[in-house]
């Protein structure tokens, strides 16, 4: 796999972003789950490179490459310090948006990953939605717009927590304080 020199690289460099206090992590896309010629699986030779790294799984990702987030979680959730919550529209909907859909609209057992990941380290959750066709409006876009709000973004987060019992949000992070102690919402940014 040609990318993993440099997650080789990367890993053994002098820890400059731990000094600071920083952590380094992986964010995944499909490809990385799918099967080389030679029948790697590219995150796992990742996590094989790089045995310290960090990952923000993006959960929706996973699925897109034909993997199961619950296994992936079992296997790699000590290392998940972030996840990127979105959704998948069913087979033939939202083409427009490349297949996307808003959270808790679409295929993706969120209420099932939720309980996988209360035994993660994960502090930082993403909502998001790659490809709206209209940033401003959205099933959970008609609900009352919140004070501090960021556009759709805030808006599915804020309705779907409000089904699925989440605790704060603060624009495109949300804190998921009822069902997982110690967790911190991150700074709104535009």
């Amino acid at each position: 796999m040609a990318g993993l020199a440099q997650v080789r690289r990367t890993a053994a460099a002098p820890p400059r972003h731990t000094q600071g206090g920083l952590g380094f992590g992986w964010h995944n896309h499909d490809f990385e789950f799918v099967k080389t010629a030679d029948g790697a699986i590219p995150q796992e030779e990742i996590f094989s490179a790089a045995p310290d790294i960090g990952w923000e799984a993006d959960i929706a990702w996973i699925v897109r490459g034909g993997a199961d987030p619950l296994d992936w979680i079992a296997r790699h959730g000590k290392r998940i310090t972030a996840v990127h919550v979105k959704d998948i529209a069913p087979t033939g909907q939202n083409a427009d948006e490349d297949g996307w859909a808003d959270v808790g609209h679409g295929t993706v057992d969120w209420k099932t990953i939720w309980k996988a990941l209360k035994s993660t380290p994960a502090k930082v959750f993403i909502m998001e939605h790659d490809k709206p066709k209209d940033h401003a409006a959205s099933r959970a876009g008609r609900s009352p717009r919140p004070r501090h709000s960021r556009g759709r973004t805030n808006h599915m987060a804020r309705h779907w927590c409000r089904h699925h019992g989440c605790g704060n949000i603060s624009a495109a992070y949300m804190s998921l304080a009822p069902q997982f102690k110690g967790i911190e919402v991150a700074p709104a940014r535009t």
